[in-house]
């Protein structure tokens, strides 16, 4: 109790606190310790926690997720805002250079879904496996209701094995309850080539491609805010 009063009047309360102003606090902090837990938790089970991982999602990363704030409220926003509508595009390819918050965005939309994270050259093995675990989990992930893929264009394995994985990740997922959320380090361009003729058509009815920038001011050494371009 005292420190909550302690804290209460840390934040700008001025003289004695009651005790439903103490019991309110008290309550709001655990709840927000209840909702930094949960979202810890889901990001565990998403394996977005404990493990290396490219892009932004360093422990700041993290924190940032838990703790709910945006370094790149654009980015942040806009995957939200497709996330959280019912009646759009099932599918979402979040393209661009590095640094405008796209790993830490797919996070945070993880943390609210509980969904599932998988870097694309881990699902090529995956998918080209015939049977046992890695089959079986290639079978879980295309049916996951939230799936986030990352790092397209970084794989190492043949560019026909990328885009047959595509085409059958994307045929999978269409018409589906679900949402797919694809990133990449690339440009617009480069995720078209990833796409096999019938995947880009299958393409222009389920999703659509955001492509983020963001200039490098050297001379003050930071970046400008990011902009986007959205295309079907």
């Amino acid at each position: 109790m005292g420190d909550a009063i302690a804290m209460l009047r840390a934040a700008g309360l001025r003289g004695p606190a009651s005790d439903a102003e103490v019991a309110a606090w008290e309550s709001r902090r655990d709840f927000e310790r209840w909702r930094e837990e949960g979202k810890a938790r889901r990001l565990r089970r998403a394996e977005i926690l404990d493990r290396e991982l490219p892009g932004e999602l360093t422990d700041d990363g993290r924190r940032t997720v838990v703790h709910e704030m945006r370094p790149h409220p654009l980015t942040a926003d806009l995957v939200l805002s497709w996330g959280a509508t019912k009646d759009g595009p099932c599918a979402l390819a979040v393209v661009g250079e590095r640094g405008v918050g796209k790993t830490v965005a797919a996070a945070w939309w993880v943390a609210d879904t509980d969904g599932r994270y998988v870097l694309s050259s881990e699902l090529v093995r995956l998918w080209s496996a015939q049977y046992g675990p890695d089959r079986e989990r290639w079978e879980s992930l295309k049916r996951a209701r939230a799936l986030v893929v990352d790092e397209i264009g970084g794989e190492r394995q043949r560019l026909d094995d990328v885009r047959a994985m595509l085409e059958e990740l994307v045929n999978a997922r269409q018409g589906s309850r679900t949402k797919t959320l694809l990133l990449g380090n690339i440009t617009r361009a480069q995720w078209e080539q990833r796409l096999t003729p019938r995947a880009a058509s299958r393409w222009q009815s389920v999703g659509y491609t955001l492509e983020l920038t963001s200039r490098v001011d050297m001379r003050r050494r930071r970046r400008s805010p990011v902009t986007a371009e959205v295309t079907r």
